[in-house]
């Protein structure tokens, strides 16, 4: 998990309008537990559900999903498809019903208020490197 997570911080930036990935996924109700790691692992690598059994990502998601499904052994209950959002709603307004961007932003803010001693600690230390401070 950790080598994963530093491929996910350290990883060359991807283009940013590379389109989006579908994860478009079934497992059967004999394998439910399956059906909830699957659901909370796409949510937590950054997916938002679009339809039911289908959840959309940005497109430069595709290698680390593909990737974290195949070491869960997930893959078979997958398929992924590539594509642009040609929707009849602007793409801002499908994004809005994809994911709960309110909640996201209210992590996100948590998140900084609960850290930023720590970044002021690290940043008065002018002899640390930013990836011995991360690490």
């Amino acid at each position: 998990l950790l080598v994963d997570g530093d491929r996910r911080v350290y990883a060359a930036p991807a283009p940013r309008d590379a389109g989006w990935v579908l994860a478009v996924f079934s497992v059967p109700e004999s394998e439910r537990q399956k059906r909830h790691v699957l659901r909370s692992r796409l949510a937590g690598l950054g997916f938002g559900t679009a339809a039911p059994g289908v959840w959309i990502a940005p497109a430069r998601l595709f290698e680390e999903t593909r990737h974290t499904l195949c070491r869960l052994g997930l893959d078979p209950y997958v398929d992924f498809f590539r594509g642009e959002h040609l929707g009849f709603a602007p793409t801002a307004e499908a994004v809005a019903r994809w994911w709960d961007l309110t909640a996201i932003a209210k992590a996100h803010e948590q998140f900084l208020d609960d850290h930023e001693p720590v970044l002021r600690g690290w940043e008065r230390r002018g002899d640390t490197p930013p990836e011995d401070a991360y690490r």
